[in-house]
C-alpha cells in the first residue's frame, strides 16, 4: 500500500508563506522596538552562550544545515530512489 501524496494549491502555499513572513516581521519588530522584549533577547543570548553544550548543539545545527551536509544527504537520497525505482 503506497501513501497519497500530498498536494497543495498555490493559494494555500502562499497563505503558509504569508504567514510564516508575518510571523518572523512581528517578533523581529517586537525584538527591535521594545525594550523589555529586547533585553530578554539579550539575556537569553549570554546565558546560551554561556554553557558550553548549548554551544556544541548550535554548531551541529549549523553543520546540518551546511552545503556540504546538504550535498551529501541529497546524493544518498537520491541513490536510494533510483535504486528502489529500478
Amino acid at each position: 500500500m503506497t501513501a497519497r501524496p500530498l498536494r497543495f494549491s498555490r493559494f494555500q502555499a502562499l497563505t503558509v508563506f504569508s504567514g510564516a513572513v508575518a510571523a518572523f516581521v512581528l517578533v523581529a519588530a517586537a525584538v527591535v522596538m521594545v525594550p523589555a522584549v529586547e533585553l530578554m533577547d539579550a539575556r537569553i543570548n549570554i546565558w546560551v552562550h554561556a554553557l558550553p553544550l548549548a554551544i556544541e548543539i548550535m554548531l551541529v545545527i549549523s553543520f546540518l544545515g551546511a552545503p556540504s551536509t546538504l550535498t551529501a544527504v541529497t546524493a544518498a537520497i537520491a541513490s536510494v530512489l533510483m535504486y528502489r525505482h529500478q
